[in-house]
């Protein structure tokens, strides 16, 4: 199993709408249950990447997930369940 698609780091104007595509494509007879998050953060990345660099020391692969995954409008995270069972 594998994600075929994954959202891109992009850079928007306030009240740009953006595409966040993400596709995951299960093999064999395995069930699988996803729960994709997508984050909405004030600070440009460059900087949150420090932050969390500070916050997490020893932790680099946490500072790149969380950038990776900065993209969406809204203050809440929001929550894709995706059942392939």
């Amino acid at each position: 199993a594998t994600f075929t698609e994954v959202p891109k780091d992009v850079t928007v104007r306030e009240g740009d709408d953006i595409e966040m595509p993400c596709a995951f494509r299960a093999s064999g007879s395995t069930s699988y249950s996803l729960e994709i998050q997508w984050w909405y953060l004030k600070e440009p990345a460059r900087e949150l990447a420090h932050e969390l660099a500070i916050s997490v020391p020893g932790s680099r692969s946490k500072v790149i997930h969380w950038y990776r995954t900065c993209l969406c409008y809204r203050p809440t995270p929001i929550y894709v369940p995706v059942n392939t069972a």
